[in-house]
């Protein structure tokens, strides 16, 4: 989790704060206060039981072990704790943050210029929004990686956004069309190795996928010391693994070791390219002043298709010449 994260501090803490679950009132006896709050849903969730007076003022926080132990008739007054550390609406997030920091609170009564009680700023409250924050910008994050750019306003995709991935796709799809048909003469003579050549560009993509991903989740817990390939090893040992099964399926199935080799080397060859590029090409984009998650995704997926693609061809036309 980084600090971009975290709600704006400078935010009124008013935003931040949630209801008064249970509050107490200053008058009341103990009996009547444990009565009432047993009859109250939410109960269980105060942090605190807060204290207000007849105009809703708050006036202190009644602790629970001397509530729970407190004679039937002795009043909530008597035995809260006075005054209680508050905040105002106005007041910055940050600063309130700090204050809890600094005595050690859990939660924050909120209230407004006439100190009345509004709300309240507990641990779990922010944490959860932390939470939600932190998913919303990994959402955010997987709509990039594939170029879309998702707007707070609407989820709409910008023109900037949209042209550059239908140029990406269609300079891809050109590129493709040219390789396989510089092979044209082999692959009209080696039907079977043209089977094999959507295998090759998915296994490259989905590598370059993953370590795509691993990097732009790196940038985002805030590790952009991370060590270069450091998800190299474990495409290998996939790649490995995937390259030997296909290899010797594809030999049994056909007849041929030649084009179970071809698959299988190029088969490893198509992971490791995959995994390289999805790990340079972010770095490259920001290195460049690029913004990495719009343009690295549909860049990334189309060299890597087009590297499994030629790499594939020109090992079988080598092996299978």
């Amino acid at each position: 989790m980084t600090l971009e994260t975290l709600p704006d501090v400078n935010a009124p803490v008013h935003e931040m704060a949630g209801p008064v679950v249970a509050r107490l009132l200053e008058m009341e006896t103990a009996f009547e206060a444990m009565a009432r709050l047993r009859k109250e849903s939410d109960a269980h969730r105060a942090v605190y039981f807060y204290v207000t007076d007849a105009e809703e003022q708050l006036v202190g926080v009644a602790p629970a072990r001397a509530l729970l132990f407190a004679e039937p008739a002795t009043l909530v007054g008597e035995i809260m704790a006075h005054p209680a550390i508050s905040v105002t609406r106005a007041e910055r997030f940050g600063n309130a943050l700090r204050l809890m920091a600094e005595q050690r609170l859990l939660a924050l009564p909120v209230v407004d210029e006439e100190n009345r009680l509004t709300g309240v700023l507990d641990i779990s409250g922010v944490t959860q929004t932390i939470w939600a924050q932190e998913r919303q910008r990994e959402a955010e994050e997987s709509f990039q990686i594939a170029g879309v750019h998702s707007e707070s306003e609407g989820k709409t995709l910008r023109w900037a956004d949209r042209s550059s991935l239908i140029a990406t796709s269609l300079a891809a799809a050109i590129v493709l069309a040219l390789v396989v048909s510089s092979f044209h003469a082999f692959l009209s003579r080696v039907i079977a190795v043209a089977f094999f050549i959507p295998l090759m560009v998915t296994l490259a993509e989905s590598a370059a996928l993953r370590s795509l991903t691993r990097g732009l989740r790196n940038q985002l817990i805030g590790r952009r010391d991370a060590p270069k390939f450091a998800g190299l090893e474990s495409e290998l040992r996939l790649g490995s693994s995937l390259a030997g099964l296909a290899a010797i399926l594809v030999a049994l199935f056909f007849g041929n070791a030649g084009l179970g080799l071809a698959v299988g080397c190029s088969a490893l060859a198509a992971v490791i390219a995959g995994a390289l590029l999805g790990d340079s090409i972010p770095r490259l984009l920001r290195g460049a002043r690029v913004s990495a998650t719009i343009a690295a995704g549909p860049v990334v997926l189309a060299l890597a298709a087009v590297t499994a693609l030629a790499c594939y061809l020109a090992v079988s036309a080598a092996i299978l010449k």
